[in-house]
């Protein structure tokens, strides 16, 4: 399921740029473990990231795998066999059950949802038009709000498995913001229809699937699905970062449901997975299918991440790849199939909404080091310092506006409004000031998340610490705005009460 500018798309915007850029030619390709070692232990040391674990793999395999730091919740040093949550790497999955299904011919690529999953059938004509392709690629017509809000602002216990299906029912009901098969959108309720339809077509759980039809064949048994019954590994801790300061969190209790998250998984078992996709692992999907998933990404490079990948050409080197982060982890996998090299990074832990300690540039950085470029800087950046410097200023301006509200109400320094009242009066110090102060209220609790395609809550779950800041200023701009009218209001009653 993708914090100061961009939130839950952040680390997805900043991998494109510096990755996405393609050159001329091919340049300088080296995996030097050695080096990529003291980059991570170096980073996290000044960052202050809990735990990192990375595999590298090439055509014999794992070539190496390593963790860094302690797992959190008690459970000591953090190592390559810990599960962690993969975020929005699970798109990448949940795209290669679909492509199985059409690999066995029991659903056609470019048929409307609606014949495989039920909830679409009576849906509204233009729901009608969304094809698998569409949903695959991010071309349903559905936008990123609307994908973050069907999860976000659920009542239900996402942790289930039988809330699928009732949040794919309100994705049906819901009015698709375009046309569908026209601009791409990163949508979290695209794959939420997709995981639906893998529920229903294979008539197994998506749990279920992923455990007879993946992670079973390629032996990654230290992998499962959130919510999942039974018997696995206890996931590593997720962290949080406050204002630079990692805090430990129970990510599990508010992490999306399956589709477009939910996977759980090791570094070991990311590097299998890596293998058989870079390999294209007959166990998987056929050669044509493989040739169908593949090029259909790199077609549609310039797109949000479609079958659950983004393709680009750092320094000329061609890569797939995808970002994925929960609330408490961050992490990116590639595969760069010319090179026949394919490598995951994961942490437990995400960037506050301040960057702090950049997460993001943590987990990048051996990816950017393998193909010559330098590695992103850790630490907060001028429009951090600025949206941060911003906040401050607006709690403390409302502060003290609080303050000086209540002190001239008790001095009786407080201007009366004139009896009988005149409109103009009315307006200037009651209408604008109250109007202003609610105005800045809704701006920061739902204006400024909305804009970064996510809610207030989903800013809570991803970046606390700014979500406490919007927070903290819009209740203390909605509390002036009753405070001022209030008082006011008193105070003229008690004046022309005296008169």
């Amino acid at each position: 399921m993708r914090m100061a500018s961009t939130y839950l798309k952040g680390l997805s915007a900043v991998l494109f740029c510096l990755l996405a850029v393609p050159m001329p030619a091919a340049q300088s390709f080296s995996v030097d473990t050695s080096t990529i070692d003291s980059f991570v232990t170096d980073r996290m040391e000044s960052s202050g990231v809990p735990g990192v674990s990375l595999v590298i793999v090439d055509d014999g395999g794992i070539s190496y795998q390593k963790g860094y730091g302690h797992a959190g919740g008690g459970q000591g040093a953090l190592d390559s066999r810990v599960p962690m949550c993969i975020g929005s790497l699970t798109k990448s999955f949940t795209a290669l059950a679909v492509m199985q299904l059409i690999d066995h011919e029991k659903i056609r690529l470019h048929e409307p949802v609606g014949r495989y999953v039920s909830s679409f059938q009576s849906s509204s004509g233009t729901s009608e038009p969304i094809t698998v392709f569409h949903l695959l690629t991010h071309t349903s017509g559905f936008s990123t709000l609307q994908g973050n809000q069907v999860i976000q602002t659920s009542r239900l216990d996402l942790a289930k498995p039988e809330s699928l299906e009732a949040l794919v029912e309100e994705i049906a009901r819901m009015e698709p913001v375009r046309q569908a098969g026209g601009v791409a959108d990163y949508s979290n309720a695209n794959y939420l229809v997709l995981a639906q339809l893998v529920q229903q077509v294979s008539g197994m759980s998506y749990a279920r699937y992923f455990r007879e039809n993946i992670f079973g064949p390629l032996g990654m048994n230290r992998s499962f699905v959130r919510g999942e019954g039974g018997d696995h590994p206890d996931p590593a801790a997720s962290f949080r970062f406050w204002f630079g300061y990692p805090v430990e969190y129970d990510a599990q209790v508010d992490e999306g449901p399956v589709g477009p998250t939910g996977i759980y998984s090791t570094a070991g078992d990311m590097g299998r997975y890596l293998l058989a996709m870079m390999n294209r692992d007959s166990r998987l999907l056929s050669a044509e299918t493989f040739e169908l998933l593949f090029s259909t990404v790199r077609e549609h490079r310039s797109g949000p991440g479609e079958m659950g990948w983004r393709y680009s050409e750092p320094n000329g080197n061609a890569a797939f790849w995808h970002s994925g982060e929960c609330p408490g982890a961050t992490n990116v996998m590639a595969i760069f199939p010319e090179e026949r090299t394919a490598l995951a990074v994961m942490a437990n832990a995400r960037s506050g909404g301040f960057h702090f300690s950049r997460v993001g540039a943590l987990t990048q950085g051996p990816l950017q080091m393998i193909v010559g470029s330098e590695p992103a800087k850790d630490g907060p950046g001028p429009k951090d310092w600025a949206a941060l410097l911003f906040l401050v200023i607006l709690i403390g301006a409302l502060a003290v506006w609080a303050i000086r509200l209540v002190r001239s109400y008790a001095t009786g320094s407080l201007s009366a409004l004139k009896y009988p009242f005149d409109v103009r009066e009315l307006l200037w110090r009651v209408g604008v000031p109250i109007g202003l102060l609610l105005a800045i209220c809704y701006g920061l609790l739902v204006v400024l998340p909305n804009f970064n395609d996510t809610t207030l809550w989903g800013v809570f779950l991803f970046a606390p610490d700014l979500a406490w800041l919007l927070t903290i200023g819009g209740g203390l701009a909605a509390g002036v705005a009753i405070l001022r009218a209030v008082l006011l209001a008193r105070f003229t009653l008690s004046v022309n009460k005296g008169a």
